[in-house]
């Protein structure tokens, strides 16, 4: 069918093909899919949008419109019901209502229409449907209007969703593809143990790793660091190249900054990485604490095997207190604070207690 669009259309349709191609502009999956969702509503005159994305990390189905209620009751029974994409890949219909995947008298009949659909307002809906590697095989994105006395979707709303599937499908691709290679960029920085953020040629953050997260989370002002964070990074990815000639001055220059917050301060060390030539890879920050930030509890009875009495132990004899000093803070005596110093030592595998302040630290 011939299809023209009035401009509040196009501005419509514009949006939700730019917010499809551009899954990584958000941050996380749930945002991108919030926005996508938004796009598809105004555009197709809908009640709600289901954008179903398998995956790991985050929930497979996304409708921010659907009751908490319904969610629930969706995961837990219902689900094995929704059939239809996997009918739409096999049939080669990869736009289409249910109505038409299933047959009107078969899902007017249905379980699942009349104690799921029908109960949460989830009536007239068009979809679009394209393969995928995960389980289930398949994404999809669904439009619904809430009641049966809504009028159904017609052609026109169809052939919009055509028009809009290569751009599903472009976003769900790269969505999948960059995922994977977040996954094993995520695996290399955790490898290092080093406290490492990963920006892109802007300056935004991409990836961090998991020694990184650690310190952030620790800190009650992770907010403070996290700005200078993207301050520094922003800051030397405005060094990077503009001129094939300027590309290896430009690659290995650094720039460093120190942020304080009750806890302490840090040392962020920024440098542009990545091959020569315009624009650069990308900016990797270093982030040093520059005070002794002791292991969590929980991180020296996985690595040391100690007990609890034994952790308070440890740290108070990394504040450099004697056996006597030791009893006392603890209410033991000082015998029984001797025997827990020798087991102490001989778990941390140190030979003097003023070893001990630095092995249960991370420097």
């Amino acid at each position: 069918m011939r299809l023209s669009l009035s401009p509040t259309e196009l501005d419509r349709l514009t949006g939700l093909v730019e917010a499809l191609h551009a899954p990584f502009d958000y941050a996380d999956v749930d945002s991108w899919r919030h926005t996508v969702n938004h796009h598809a509503r105004l555009l197709l005159d809908a009640h709600k949008v289901v954008f179903m994305l398998p995956g790991e990390g985050h929930a497979p189905v996304y409708c921010q419109r659907l009751d908490p209620e319904a969610g629930r009751a969706y995961f837990e029974y219902y689900h094995r019901f929704d059939v239809a994409g996997e009918i739409a890949i096999e049939r080669g219909m990869p736009v289409a209502s249910l109505v038409e995947l299933h047959g009107r008298e078969e899902f007017y009949a249905s379980e699942y229409y009349n104690d799921f659909m029908r109960v949460w307002d989830c009536n007239h809906s068009v979809g679009m449907t394209t393969r995928m590697d995960a389980e289930p095989g398949f994404a999809y994105m669904a439009v619904l209007r809430d009641r049966y006395q809504d009028p159904p979707f017609d052609a026109r709303a169809r052939a919009l969703m055509r028009l809009v599937l290569p751009a599903f499908k472009a976003g769900v691709r790269t969505y999948l593809r960059l995922a994977a290679d977040r996954s094993l960029l995520g695996a290399i920085l955790d490898a290092s143990g080093r406290r490492l953020l990963l920006c892109d040629a802007s300056g935004a953050p991409v990836q961090g790793s998991a020694a990184l997260e650690e310190t952030l989370r620790e800190d009650p002002e992770r907010a403070v660091i996290e700005r200078a964070l993207r301050e520094v990074a922003h800051e030397i990815a405005g060094l990077g190249p503009h001129r094939d000639g300027d590309a290896h001055r430009a690659l290995g220059r650094t720039g460093e900054r120190v942020v304080a917050t009750a806890r302490g301060a840090y040392r962020l060390s920024a440098s542009i990485a990545g091959e020569p030539g315009p624009p650069p890879r990308g900016v990797l920050v270093l982030v040093e604490p520059l005070f002794r930030e002791p292991r969590p509890d929980a991180a020296l009875r996985e690595r040391y095997r100690l007990t609890r009495q034994e952790i308070r132990i440890a740290r108070a004899l990394a504040d450099g207190l004697r056996n006597a000093e030791v009893a006392r803070r603890l209410g033991i005596s000082p015998h029984t604070a001797r025997r827990h110093t020798e087991r102490v030592l001989d778990k941390l595998g140190v030979a003097s207690r003023a070893q001990v302040a630095e092995r249960i630290s991370r420097g």
